[in-house]
């Protein structure tokens, strides 16, 4: 588990640095990041520093995105007990829900990094109108039960059944 987050944490830089030397899309506006580090802890973090938990407000009418992904280890890592399940991890997927809808993302991402044996998946949410008022944003972070739980798929009672693993929620106020 400390491996994986590790990993998780390399990619994220790289995903944070190297956007546009790996030709990455640039998504328009700031991130708005929301994140869950386990045991219901969910903090908003606007892009940059100072990072502040607890900070819920956001420039009215100021365009902005919500992006996250997957980390997938490479089958060379010993993680996956039977390739097939490697083979359905790209199913995994980041879902922005804005009060109680769905949204529909902009595009979805993959990164590979070979030194690493990774590769990093990412879906990302623009808005680029903004918003005005207060709005419950949820961040949900989705894979298929088997691929969650290391089943083969052989063994698989449903290889298209998804669950969310991590789910994010805060109110954030757009101010003017």
């Amino acid at each position: 588990m400390k491996k994986t987050f590790l990993l998780f944490v390399v990619v994220l830089m790289f995903v944070l640095a190297v956007p546009v030397a790996a030709k990455w899309y640039v998504p328009v506006g700031e991130r708005m990041r929301i994140n869950n580090w386990g045991e219901g802890w969910c903090e908003f973090l606007p892009e940059g520093p100072p990072y502040s938990t607890g900070v819920s407000e956001w420039p009215a009418s100021s365009a902005f995105y919500i992006s996250h992904g997957w980390t997938i280890e490479s089958l060379k890592l010993d993680y996956w007990e039977d390739p097939s399940i490697y083979a359905q991890a790209h199913k995994r997927s980041f879902q922005v829900y804005v009060d109680g809808e769905l949204q529909k993302p902009t595009g979805r991402y993959r990164m590979d990094i070979p030194e690493y044996e990774i590769q990093f998946w990412v879906d990302i949410y623009e808005f680029k109108d903004g918003m005005t008022g207060v709005h419950e944003i949820q961040g949900r972070w989705v894979s298929p039960v088997c691929v969650w739980d290391n089943i083969p798929v052989r063994d698989c009672p449903d290889v298209n059944e998804h669950m969310s693993v991590i789910v994010c929620t805060v109110e954030v106020t757009f101010t003017e």
